[in-house]
Order: C-alpha cells, then sequence, then structure tokens
C-alpha cells in the first residue's frame, strides 16, 4: 500500500478534533492536527503537542521538522510561514483552480514531503492525517512526492458551527481559539465548503469521502469502521470500548481544539447546546445567509 495523507478539509469548529482522535486509533494511521499551524504556532512557547509534550521538546515534532527544513530557529520557521501564507490564501484559489499549481504550490509540497516522510517513519504509519482544513491542499494536486491525496470533506451544521466561534474555548496553557461572529462564520462556511466542492476534481472520485459531523457523532463507531473500509484498513474501530467510548492513547496532534489534550476512555455525544431554545437572530442570519449550500448537506431550514 503506497503511503498516503488524507486531508480533511472544510469549516473549523466542525468536529475535525473528534475526527482525529478517531483515525489516530486505527491500524496504520497517524492523526498530526491542524498542521498548518505548525509553523506559526507550533514552537511557540507552552505550545503543547497532545503527547503533552512542549511541541518544542517533543521529539517527533522537532526531528521532523529538522528534517523537513534543516532548522526549529525562527526564521526557518517563517520562512516556511510565509511560503504556507502565499499558497493558502483566498487569493490564490482562483489562480491555482484555472491554472493549476505554480512555483510556490511546488516548494511548499517539497516541504511537506520531506515533513510527512518524517513523520511517517517516526510514527510507523502509512496513512497520516492532516486536518488543516484548507480547502484546496497543495497533495490534492500531485505536488507532495512520495504521497497518494485522498480527501475527506467533514461538514457540520452551520447553525452549530456559528454558535461555537461565539464561545470561549482555551485552557491547559493554551491560546484561546478565536471568535467570530454569524456574519463572518457564514460566509466563510460557505466559501469554505464551496470551495472543498471544487477541490475535489484533482482527486480521483474513489479518494474522495464527504461525513457530516452530526452522523458521526451519533455513530462514531459504525463511522470509524465505514472510513476504515474507505480506506482498505480492518479492524478499524478496536480501541471502542463500546459503541460510544473509545480509548485514546498517545497522539502527537500539532494543532486543533484544546481537547486534543484528553486521553484515556472518551464518550462520544453530540454537542447539541446550539439547538436548545428558539432560534436567535444571529441563527435565523446563519440559516438564510447558508441556505443554498446546507439544503445539500441534509440540514433543515428550521429546527
Amino acid at each position: 500500500m503506497s503511503r498516503r495523507i488524507v486531508y480533511v478539509v472544510g469549516k473549523g469548529r466542525s468536529g475535525s478534533t473528534l475526527l482525529d482522535d478517531l483515525l489516530g486509533t486505527v491500524p496504520g494511521v497517524a492523526s498530526l492536527g491542524e498542521l498548518r499551524l505548525l509553523w506559526s504556532r507550533g514552537f511557540t512557547p507552552g505550545y503543547r503537542c497532545a503527547c503533552g509534550e512542549l511541541v518544542a521538546d517533543c521529539p517527533v515534532w522537532s526531528g521532523a521538522v529538522v528534517d523537513a527544513i534543516g532548522s526549529t530557529s525562527g526564521d526557518a520557521l517563517a520562512e516556511v510561514e510565509a511560503l504556507q501564507d502565499r499558497v493558502l490564501t483566498w487569493p490564490h484559489v482562483p489562480r491555482l483552480l484555472a491554472r493549476g499549481p505554480g512555483d510556490d504550490d511546488r516548494a511548499l509540497g517539497e516541504v511537506m514531503g520531506r515533513l510527512y516522510a518524517s513523520l511517517a517513519e517516526r510514527l510507523d504509519a502509512e496513512v497520516l492525517v492532516d486536518s488543516s482544513k484548507w480547502p484546496l491542499p497543495p497533495g490534492a494536486f500531485d505536488v507532495v512526492p512520495g504521497f497518494e491525496a485522498w480527501v475527506l470533506h467533514l461538514v457540520r451544521d452551520p447553525r452549530a458551527v456559528a454558535h461555537s466561534y461565539q464561545r470561549h474555548k482555551g485552557g491547559d496553557g493554551q491560546p484561546e481559539l478565536p471568535r467570530f461572529g454569524a456574519l463572518h462564520t457564514s460566509l466563510s462556511w460557505g466559501a469554505r465548503n464551496a470551495a472543498a466542492e471544487l477541490g475535489r476534481r484533482p482527486v480521483p472520485a474513489e479518494r474522495f469521502r464527504r461525513i457530516r459531523y452530526e452522523d458521526l457523532a451519533a455513530d462514531p463507531r459504525a463511522m470509524l469502521r465505514s472510513l476504515g473500509e474507505w480506506l482498505g484498513i480492518a479492524d478499524a474501530d478496536r480501541a471502542f470500548v463500546d459503541d460510544r467510548t473509545v480509548r485514546l492513547g498517545e497522539a502527537h496532534l500539532v494543532g486543533g481544539n484544546p481537547r486534543r489534550l484528553d486521553r484515556g476512555d472518551i464518550e462520544i455525544r453530540a454537542d447539541q447546546e446550539w439547538s436548545g431554545g428558539s432560534a436567535s437572530r444571529s441563527q435565523r442570519l446563519v440559516g438564510a445567509l447558508t441556505a443554498p449550500l446546507r439544503g445539500r448537506y441534509g440540514y433543515p431550514g428550521s429546527r
């Protein structure tokens, strides 16, 4: 089996940390978290890997970064961050779709190829999961040498996403996650998911899959078995204690929700806090602005 990168694409606050945790329990799979944050945030003071170590002290990350770019110095990290910022940016999206990958895409692909290769060796994995969620990952355009790109499009009801973005999330010494209003979240949710629809074009149909957070949370064990079948991996649900409880061992997620630090037996329940009571003004705004794609993904017009 060739080495593969599973790119999780979509909008933030859609359950990608839960998905990372579950996929990381599958034999031969290693979840990396929101890898795009590695260069800007990973080596800042106090920022932790899911293993509990500071990223700067984690031998997996510090070693892999040295393998990829030769150093963990601020200048070396900033150079990759600047390159990534030129590639993972909205003005670049139409150019990439119209003309295909350019020099910056290929340069970032080379860096990521070296990083992924080192991580695959250090974590003894044939499948890596990068949940950066950028809708057009460079690897999908065949610029990451040595790895086959698979794309997993994760969606969640935009009203739940908007509610999550208005909550405080942080702790354990980790920076608080950004908060945004209903208008920003609605436009971003639509743009990211629409771009993910366009970005699936360079990927063979059998390497693309879309799932909903709500289905994942409703029956996590069955969903993980299904994803294992998609990836051609048997016994994908072996870490489940029962249908709703999964045993999380050591992991090396470098970015995502602070709950990535939680280990041990975790019971999975859908976060439905947003749906209690009558619809607020902001939820009605989100519902109106996201109606076309929301319907496509099977979310009703009212709760």
